[in-house]
C-alpha cells in the first residue's frame, strides 16, 4: 500500500513525530496534522535536499469538536499546542465549525457541516495537500487520504474541485500557464495545467518555482478540463531538485 510509504517518511522525521505526540496527547478530540506541512515533509525529502521544519508556515492541526463551533475554540486549541511546544507555527482548526465561517472568508454558497475528520480533508483545495496524520496510543502512524496519497507522493500538483470554485482554481495556477511558462495560453476558468514528467526532456522546457520547489513545463503541455478521470496536474520535477520547500 502506497500509504505504508507516507507512514515511512513520517516515521523517519523526528520533528513530525514530535509534533504528532504533541497533538496525539493535546487532549483535542480527533486531532491531525495535515495539509502543508506534510507535503512539505515529502517533497523535501523526495525532491529536495531533505525536510527542513523551519520553512514550514503552519502547522494545520485539524479537530473535530462539535460541543464548541466558536472560533475562540480554535484559539484556545492552538494555545494548548503552543504551550506544550512553543516552536512551530501550530495552527488548529475546528472542521465541525467550517460551515460557520467558510463562505464569510472565501465567498460562494453555504457550506454543509463536516461530521468525520475524513469529509473535511476531502475537500481541501489540492489533493496532495487532501492528506493527514495521526499516531496511535501505540506511536503508529494513522493516513486519512480520501483521495488517495498518490499525488502528494509522486509529486503532482493538482487543484480539487470540490470546494474550489473554478475561478479560484483559475487564480492558483494562473502564474504556471501564463507568464513563468513559455508557449502557453491564459488557462480559462475550470481549466488546469498538465505537465507529463516522462516528456519533461523534450521541448524547450521552462520552470516557475512555487514553494521553492521546481515546477517543470515544456512545449507537450496541454490545457485538460480539471475534472476525473483527466487529471490537470503539475508534476514536481523527476529528479531531486536543489532547495527546500518555503
Amino acid at each position: 500500500m502506497r500509504e505504508d510509504e507516507l507512514r515511512g517518511l513520517a516515521q523517519q522525521s523526528p520533528w513530525l513525530v514530535r509534533a504528532l505526540r504533541v497533538v496525539r496527547d493535546s487532549g483535542l478530540p480527533d486531532a491531525w496534522i495535515g495539509a502543508g506541512a506534510i507535503r512539505d515533509l515529502v517533497w523535501g525529502e523526495r525532491y529536495g535536499d531533505g525536510f527542513d521544519p523551519s520553512s514550514v508556515r503552519d502547522v494545520d492541526v485539524v479537530f473535530l469538536d462539535p460541543t464548541d463551533l466558536s472560533r475562540d475554540n480554535d484559539d484556545r486549541a492552538t494555545g494548548r499546542l503552543v504551550a506544550t511546544w512553543p516552536e512551530p507555527p501550530w495552527e488548529a482548526k475546528n472542521q465541525a465549525a467550517v460551515h460557520t465561517w467558510y463562505s464569510a472568508k472565501f465567498g460562494g454558497a453555504q457550506v454543509a457541516p463536516l461530521h468525520t475528520i475524513a469529509d473535511a480533508v476531502a475537500t481541501w483545495p489540492e489533493y496532495a495537500t487532501a492528506v493527514a496524520v495521526r499516531l496511535d496510543t501505540h506511536d503508529r502512524v494513522t493516513v486519512c487520504a480520501p483521495h488517495g496519497p498518490d499525488d502528494l507522493l509522486d509529486g503532482v500538483w493538482r487543484c480539487n474541485p470540490t470546494r474550489v470554485s473554478p475561478i479560484a482554481i483559475a487564480v492558483i495556477i494562473e502564474p504556471f500557464s501564463t507568464s513563468h511558462v513559455t508557449n502557453s495560453a491564459p488557462c480559462p476558468a475550470g481549466y488546469g495545467v498538465v505537465a507529463s514528467r516522462r516528456r519533461r526532456c523534450q521541448g524547450s522546457a521552462a520552470s516557475a518555482s512555487w514553494r521553492g520547489l521546481s515546477l517543470t513545463s515544456t512545449r507537450e503541455r496541454v490545457i485538460s478540463r480539471l475534472k476525473p478521470p483527466r487529471r490537470s496536474r503539475i508534476h514536481v520535477g523527476g529528479a531531486r531538485r536543489r532547495g527546500r520547500p518555503g
